[in-house]
């Protein structure tokens, strides 16, 4: 029967949970090679452990390295497991049904772990994934022989490792770890204590307008999205991505919706938890839907975006939560260390996200990983927490692997923002497993990335990006492109707000920013070479072609998308020149689309002018002055720039006997400059209005004459066409000139004024 478990923030009050996490007496180190070689001799070690203890014995006085950033780490208050790796040796008892159900994994095992955990009533050992084990042995087998052991209350997770080892190392996997020397390595167990979850960076949102109009996320621009829309397929359409965080708000309403009004992103692993500002302001840099008719939109609206969290409910568990469709669990990770531990139905494990999102993904699909973890740090003044990107976890580290090299996904992670250069980080059993170059580095293939402030100009240099509190991206040779880290308009959640689902930011940033644009840019590119009839780009393939751009001193290349898609896909295809349906009312009824020969006409026969045109005369010393509003029409399927011109002419009466109403076309000329462009939404239409300076006597008549034009569609000149019907003495009827104007288009209108007048 399944346990159900109640958060405490859903309970009656009562005393806060107490903090049982104790910082590690295993720290990472922040060293430099050189420094570390010099009091070691630059000798070779017969062993490990010489070498470990040369270095943890220099470090409560003075460490080599620099100081960690002096803020909190913002670990979360989560029981870590330990975590180990079976030998290839080790035959695994299949157990009920061929599942490898049985636990501990196998006799010759149960001993050695009954004897190291033997001073630890209460520790549980099980499978280190949650993933099933049928789906384990499809899509990663290796899974099968990674281990963690649960401890209770007040159990300092580093004396399991230190008794796990003395008494089983026998059964587990071992990696070498060079030595500072020239030759030397030595074999350490895969045992760890495994790194703490991270609070990501807090989002600062608003309410969006009620119209739901609001800046979308131009993030794009940094990698050059606008302009790679020239690509079929840079929509991302064919192309799935999953995001694997913490929490999201799915129903916010610039998040696409399936047939039936559901949320169409869908959680495919794990529980919506917590912290949903930050993984929707995530969701929208991607998939936010794009018809807000503001000044942009998410970068691959037509790819298939899915979610999957870190947080996984234990089998035999169910949670209990108040909150409705589309929101997380809980707003925060107040019940987090409540939920952890032997007694709670909650592991964090970003290697079942992996496992899961490449269950919901095919070959060239996108898995983005917005989440940092963090691990004690030596400095110089003592121990801090520092952000990390996940992959210093072995098990995330080999997960990352596996999904790149056995199935050829594009694997996106973000390098964190613990300010610090990844190529000092020390972590003992690995040595500078981050520092690409050195023969300590052992390459997850996922490509990681950091973050730069926004230029102020494209000929400014990129720097790397900071925030409040000392936080910075993370840098080094590790880290393999950057995108924008700050200034990022995207949308955003608040479950807990009565408007959270219409909230947008202005400033989302980090690296959680930047892995979201760099993961949008991948699936642009992927989308083009699937619309090309191309197969896409492997995980590898992906971050060598992403290395094209400015270089950005330790934060790797800004990628030029439009430069990657001409060198992988070939030039963009020439297009058409957009064809601006634009017109103007000719007279009253006309839809753009009628004859001239339609227009009504009044009791002497004349034809009537347009309704949709009005003047306001305002008197000025003798004479008059104009302004005039008329309505630009786009019946096109995309939004246009436009421009309004006016032009003028003086109209007479032929004579008395015979009066005809005739337009000095010769004096035909522009009332104004050109008007300031202005946008003209598809499908739609926008009033304009025009105040020549000019001074109209107040006894005549004129006729005025209105040209809409667009860049790629301009309006036909009206004074050729005009003079086109002169009668040789720069005269001619106004009948015919308005026949001349107004029969071959509708991109002019034309009409009569009298100063002080309605337009008759």
């Amino acid at each position: 029967m399944a346990r159900a478990y109640r958060p405490p923030h859903l309970q009656r009050p009562g005393p806060p949970p107490r903090q049982v996490f104790r910082k590690s007496a295993r720290p990472a180190l922040l060293a430099d090679e050189a420094r570390l070689r010099a009091p070691l001799g630059d000798r070779d070690f017969a062993d490990y452990a010489a070498f470990r203890d040369a270095l943890l014995r220099a470090a409560p006085d003075s460490p080599p390295g620099a100081d960690p950033p002096a803020f909190d780490g913002g670990a979360l208050r989560y029981r870590p497991r330990v975590i180990f790796e079976l030998d290839d040796t080790v035959k695994l008892d299949h157990g009920a049904a061929g599942g490898f159900e049985t636990l501990p994994p196998s006799p010759a095992v149960a001993g050695a772990l009954e004897r190291a955990l033997r001073g630890y009533p209460g520790a549980t050992v099980q499978r280190a994934l949650t993933t099933p084990v049928d789906v384990l042995a499809a899509v990663f087998p290796q899974g099968l022989r990674w281990f963690a052991i649960e401890l209770p209350d007040g159990v300092n997770p580093d004396d399991v490792v230190t008794d796990l080892e003395k008494n089983a190392r026998l059964y587990l996997a071992t990696t070498r770890v060079p030595l500072p020397g020239r030759r030397a390595a030595v074999e350490r167990p895969v045992l760890y204590v495994e790194p703490l979850p991270c609070v990501p960076p807090a989002v600062t949102v608003v309410i969006a307008p009620d119209d739901q109009r609001f800046l979308l996320a131009k993030a794009g621009i940094s990698v050059g999205a606008d302009a790679a829309r020239a690509w079929p397929g840079t929509d991302g359409h064919g192309v799935a991505v999953v995001d694997i965080e913490q929490g999201w708000t799915l129903c916010h309403q610039d998040l696409p919706r399936d047939a039936d009004g559901h949320p169409a992103i869908r959680l495919v692993h794990g529980l919506n938890y917590a912290f949903a500002d930050h993984g929707t302001a995530v969701t929208g840099i991607l998939n936010a839907v794009p018809d807000n008719q503001v000044q942009g939109d998410s970068m691959v609206p037509a790819a298939t975006v899915s979610v999957a969290s870190q947080w996984t409910l234990k089998p035999g568990w169910t949670y209990q939560h108040l909150y409705g469709w589309g929101l997380p669990s809980t707003p925060s990770a107040e019940d987090i260390e409540a939920a952890s531990g032997p007694d709670g139905p909650l592991l964090y494990s970003v290697p079942d996200a992996l496992v899961a999102a490449l269950t919901h993904t095919d070959r060239g699909d996108v898995l983005l990983i917005e989440a940092q973890c963090t691990l004690p740090v030596w400095g110089p003044n003592g121990v801090r927490e520092v952000r990390l990107p996940v992959e210093v976890d072995p098990l995330t580290r080999a997960t990352i692997r596996w999904c790149v090299e056995k199935h050829q996904r594009v694997v996106v992670e973000a390098a964190g923002n613990g300010a610090v250069s990844l190529d000092t980080v020390f972590i003992d059993g690995e040595g500078w497993a981050l520092a690409r170059g050195t023969s300590w580095f052992e390459d997850s293939f996922a490509i990681m990335v950091g973050a730069v402030e926004p230029p102020p100009d494209a000929a400014a240099p990129l720097t790397a990006s900071t925030w409040t509190g000392g936080q910075a991206t993370n840098h080094g040779r590790r880290v393999d492109v950057c995108a924008w880290g700050s200034q990022v308009a995207t949308i955003g959640g608040q479950p807990l707000d009565p408007r959270g689902r219409q909230t947008a930011t202005f400033d989302f940033g980090g690296t959680s920013a930047a892995a979201a644009i760099v993961a949008g840019a991948a699936v642009m590119l992927q989308g083009a070479l699937r619309a090309a009839g191309k197969d896409p780009l492997d995980g590898k393939a992906m971050r060598d072609a992403l290395k094209t751009g400015r270089e950005a001193p330790g934060l790797g290349f800004l990628p030029d998308l439009p430069a990657v898609l001409t060198e992988k896909v070939g030039p963009p295809p020439v297009q058409p020149a957009p064809v601006a349906d634009l017109w103007l009312q000719r007279f009253p009824g006309d839809d753009g689309a009628a004859a001239w020969s339609d227009a009504p006409v009044n009791a002497n026969g004349a034809r009537l002018p347009p309704d949709e045109v009005t003047a306001q005369w305002a008197v000025v010393g003798a004479g008059y002055v104009l302004q005039l509003t008329t309505v630009a029409h786009n019946d096109g399927p995309r939004p246009i720039q436009a421009r309004i011109e006016a032009f003028a002419a003086p109209i007479e009466i032929s004579s008395l006997a015979n009066p005809v109403l005739r337009v000095q076309v010769a004096a035909l000329a522009p009332l104004l400059p050109p008007s300031d462009p202005f946008t003209v939404a598809a499908q739609s239409e926008s009033s304009v209005s025009l105040a020549p300076d000019v001074a109209w006597a107040p006894d005549g008549a004129f006729l005025v004459v209105l040209a809409v034009s667009a860049p790629t569609a301009p309006a036909p000149d009206p004074v050729a066409l005009a003079q086109a019907v002169d009668e040789g003495d720069g005269h001619a009827a106004l009948a015919a000139v308005l026949d001349a104007l107004l029969a071959p288009t509708n991109d002019l209108s034309a009409f009569v004024v009298r100063p002080g007048q309605p337009i008759a």
